[in-house]
């Protein structure tokens, strides 16, 4: 007999420094803490997360672990509530001796509009289906 189960799984990693300038919808999930990682022990937020490129199919990424810390303060506050967050991935300013952050900035209206369309085709269901 074969195995009916699903397998476990540790979430789609979606590579940030590969999509700068991409609108993302990120629904934050969860924080999850002491994380082992090649750099020590870190914490991450558990987001669900589409992104929209120019002229392809927007890409989903389900549990997907977001590490960049100025990210995860913009996110964090949105676990648990009904609305996913949207923005466009930028690099904010650099402070001496340290990395620009990835940031999220504002989506502009037709940015807006095609994550719109997306949202009510894909995520939102009808209880009543």
């Amino acid at each position: 007999m074969t195995n009916p189960f699903n397998s476990p799984a540790s979430g789609e990693k979606v590579i940030i420094e590969e999509n700068l300038g991409e609108l993302f919808m990120i629904t934050p999930k969860s924080i999850e803490g002491d994380i082992k990682t090649i750099h020590g022990e870190t914490d991450a937020l558990v987001a669900d997360v589409v992104i929209f490129r120019d002229g392809v199919e927007p890409e989903a990424y389900i549990g997907t672990r977001v590490f960049q810390k100025v990210l995860i303060g913009s996110l964090k506050g949105s676990i648990g509530k009904p609305m996913p967050v949207l923005g466009v991935l930028a690099k904010g300013e650099k402070k001496p001796g340290k990395s620009a952050p990835w940031v999220l900035t504002a989506p502009n209206q037709a940015q807006i509009d095609q994550a719109l369309a997306y949202y009510n085709t894909n995520v939102v269901s009808n209880p009543f289906d």
